[in-house]
């Protein structure tokens, strides 16, 4: 092995460990996230269709959807009622022009820990659901709640979680769904799927690393198209791997 080959695999290794360093550095130990499924319609009226009503209690609403909000914290330290704001409580707010029709607790990550939902009357601005949790419980690692709400709103719109979490500056952080929904796969196919990953990985890293020391020795012996390949293969497994493995090992159990 040249010099050079041992420079770039000691800066890969150093670049990897700093890299890595700086990410758990960075993490906060207070970081309590939210994410939204999409909206789902339920009911929805016809127009032109006066004969069609949705009825929910006595009043008519022009349709129903259904939303799940997961609220959980990612963080290391836990999380009580004593890092909760007075002032501005753990919420989610609806979307604009939404009008909130029920709210439940699903799931949580726990048996015995347990939350209280109410309505936000007092706010002017838009319909919100404040969320208490019950006793002196409190959210470890990766605690937290599924919420499903039905509302009627002539659009989806966003749903957003606010609230004041002493330690945490940047509040409420949004995560995508896909990243937290536990795949639903065997557990013996994740792990022959990711044994194979790795295999591959190997095999595209090895065409990759041959053909480039021939590059430098005999460039007419290297085959274009192998590396090509090699390369799209990569591409290919780290798609798999956060597409089925992530979500697997990483999802949020409760997350039903």
């Amino acid at each position: 092995m040249d010099n050079s080959t041992k420079l770039s695999i000691g800066g890969l290794i150093l670049s990897t460990a700093l890299a890595l360093i700086l990410f758990f550095a960075g993490q906060s130990e207070t970081e309590p996230r939210y994410s939204v499924k999409g909206s789902e319609i339920l009911a929805e009226t016809i127009a032109n269709e006066p004969n069609l009503r949705i009825m929910w209690g006595d009043e008519n609403v022009p349709n129903v959807r259904a939303s799940d909000i997961a609220i959980w914290n990612a963080g290391h330290e836990y999380l009580d009622a004593r890092n909760i704001s007075k002032t501005e409580p753990l919420r989610i707010i609806l979307p604009e022009k939404a009008r909130l029709l029920y709210a439940k607790v699903v799931s949580t990550s726990r048996d015995n820990l347990k939350f209280e939902l109410s309505e936000n009357l007092g706010n002017p601005t838009g319909g919100e659901i404040l969320i208490n949790v019950v006793g002196d419980e409190a959210l470890e690692q990766n605690d937290g709640v599924l919420v499903r709400i039905l509302y009627s709103s002539p659009d989806a719109g966003a749903f957003r979680v606010a609230g004041r979490i002493k330690g945490a500056k940047a509040g409420f952080i949004l995560s995508p769904w896909n990243n937290i929904e536990p795949a639903k796969i065997p557990q013996g196919w994740v792990y022959a799927m990711l044994a194979s990953m790795l295999l591959l990985l190997g095999m595209a890293i090895s065409i990759i690393y041959s053909y480039g020391k021939r590059l430098r020795t005999n460039p007419s012996s290297v085959c274009y198209l192998c590396i090509t390949n090699a390369i799209f293969m990569i591409i290919m497994l780290v798609y798999m791997f956060f597409k089925y493995v992530k979500p697997f090992f990483f999802g949020l159990p409760w997350v039903v």
